[in-house]
This record gives structure tokens, sequence and C-alpha cells, in this order.
């Protein structure tokens, strides 16, 4: 009867015939539910959407090779052109006392001083020289407007920690009849009030003339491949005319055979330059006019990769000699 039939599913119909006109079975998934059957759609309307589905299957991988490759290309190309990388210090490993350079330092070279800082990168070590030798300022530069934005970033966020602890410490103070906290140490502004950073190329010109030290670690490869030996001696004598009289730059050159790895990322040519690494002391000594260059080593830390281990060198500006007037005896001095 009508009653004893089954009622036929929404899949029923759609399920394709066997020769004898009877529908193949209904297949079925897991835990014994049943699963579609996906069938082609007959008719012009079926016929022509499928026919575009497969036109833009076909041409889609092409067209987002031709929109995607080249920009990733060139991307690659000028990202890190001038050594510009943003996870440097992820690259670089940490150790338990610091970076390991910096104990190759006098901090009296940097202590109450003004400090600059330069390919300061995301900020990282400009900051540790910031908090560990206290220089009255510490500005930190770089070609690179996004790095800048990052270290200036993290250095607002360190500075709003610094003086929410202090107000916490002065209203503590307070309510037990002290005298608040002044927020200025004896050398001058602690840090992270010392510490600012800025975007200013180094190889054009620097802005001050007044550097008490200025600090340069792995910088002069990038100089020296994207501006020549011209560019570098222009980088050494820019230095050397931003320092005090008694100043000193602290520098950590990269090894040569670094530059050939730089040559395969930003595809640079190397046959122009004549200048080494290994030159560099006499350089900033003979052709820029520096008092000394005395070699303070090599970093070693636990897990440092060979190729960070690199000499830090510290050129020192010439102080000229006093006056005649000073030299002459108070006597003779005109009242």
């Amino acid at each position: 009867s009508y009653a004893a039939r089954p009622r036929p599913q929404l899949g029923d119909r759609l399920r394709p015939r066997d020769g004898r006109g009877r529908r193949a079975p209904r297949r079925r998934g897991p835990r014994g539910m049943s699963s579609k059957v996906p069938v082609a759609r007959s008719g012009r309307f079926g016929k022509r959407a499928a026919d575009e589905k497969a036109s833009a299957a076909e041409t889609k991988p092409e067209a987002a090779e031709e929109t995607t490759t080249p920009p990733a290309a060139a991307e690659t190309k000028v990202k890190h052109e001038v050594g510009n990388y943003g996870r440097y210090y992820g690259y670089r490993p940490s150790s338990e006392g610091g970076d390991p350079r910096l104990r190759l330092v006098e901090g009296s070279w940097f202590e109450g001083g003004k400090c600059l800082d330069v390919g300061c990168n995301s900020g990282k070590l400009t900051a540790e020289i910031a908090s560990r030798f206290a220089p009255r300022s510490m500005v930190g530069i770089d070609v690179d407007a996004d790095l800048v934005d990052k270290a200036q970033h993290a250095s607002e966020r360190a500075r709003k920690q610094y003086l929410s602890s202090l107000v916490s410490a002065n209203a503590d103070r307070e309510r037990n009849g002290r005298r608040g906290v002044c927020c200025y140490c004896e050398t001058g502004t602690p840090y992270p009030l010392n510490c600012t950073f800025r975007v200013e190329d180094a190889v054009d010109r620097l802005s001050d003339h007044s550097y008490d030290a200025i600090s340069c670690f792995s910088v002069t490869k990038w100089v020296h491949i994207s501006h020549g030996d011209e560019g570098l001696l222009r980088f050494f004598a820019n230095v050397h005319r931003a320092l005090k009289p008694g100043g000193r730059f602290i520098v950590e050159p990269q090894q040569w055979r670094s530059y050939n790895k730089a040559k395969q990322k930003i595809h640079c040519d190397l046959s122009n330059l004549k200048l080494r690494p290994t030159d560099f002391p006499d350089v900033l000594r003979d052709a820029v006019g520096f008092d000394a260059v005395h070699d303070l080593g090599v970093p070693d830390a636990p897990g440092l990769p060979a190729g960070f281990k690199r000499p830090v060198f510290c050129a020192i500006k010439k102080t000229p000699p006093p006056s005649k007037d000073r030299l002459r005896p108070a006597a003779e001095h005109p009242s």
C-alpha cells in the first residue's frame, strides 16, 4: 500500500540510476550517517557554472604567481640591504651577564657623559648601555624608520613603567612620613629617562658634535657595502668630528668572510672594495686622525657562535695641546 512505501529522501532524486532503472544505494558515513553522493547538475546553467569554475581553477595559480612572486623577490632584495634585520637580537644568543661585548669596555667611558650608538636596530644594546653604564644622555640612531619606531615604543613602555613605580614608591614614603624619591641620580638622568632614539644617517652627517663616546657594533660591513670605501671613510670622519677632544669611538667591525654572505643575500658587488676590516685600525689612526686605536679583545660567552666572536676596538680622539697663554706663568699675564 501507499502507507507501506518508504518516504523518499531529498538526495534520492539526485542519485544516478543503473541499467535497470534502479537508483544506486546510498553510501553510509561514520556511525550510520548517510553520505550524499555529489552529482553534477545537468542543464545549460549547471554546465556553464561548472565550466566557469574549472576555468577559474586553471587560471588562478598563474595569476597568483604573477602578482605575488615579483613583490616578494623585490622585498627580499631591499629589506636587508643595510643590515636592518628586524630580529637581529633573536639571531644573536644572549647570555646571563648581558651582552658579552660590553664586558670589554670601561663603564667610565659612558658614565655621566653624552653618548651615541650608531646602528641601534631595535634598541636592545643601546638600552643595555644606558641602563648599565648610566650615561647622562644615550641616543640611538638608525636609517631604518621602522626599527627606530620599534625601539622608541619599547623605550616609552619602559619609561612609563619606571615613572609608575616611582610614583608608587613616593606614595609609600609619604605615607610613612618620609620625603619622596627624586627621579635623578647622582650622575644625571637614570634609565630609561636617559635613552632616546631617532632616524639619522651617520654616513651623510651627524647633527651633534659634542659626544663623549660613540659606539658602533656590527655596522661597518653594511656601511662599507652600501657606500664603498669612500663612504666608509666619510662615516669614520663624521664620527671623529662628532666626538669631543678625548672622546672614544668603540667599534666592532664584521670580518671579511661575512661580506660574501651579504653579497649572496642582497646581490651587491664587492670588487670595488679595496679596504679590509683588518685595515680599519690603521685607517682610523692614519687617515681619519684618531690619536690611538686599542684592541679591546674578542667577546666570549657560552654558546656564542664563532661568527659573533669579533675583535672590538677603541679609537681615542686627540686632545689638543694647551694654548701658550695657559703655559705662561701668572705673573706674565697682562692685567
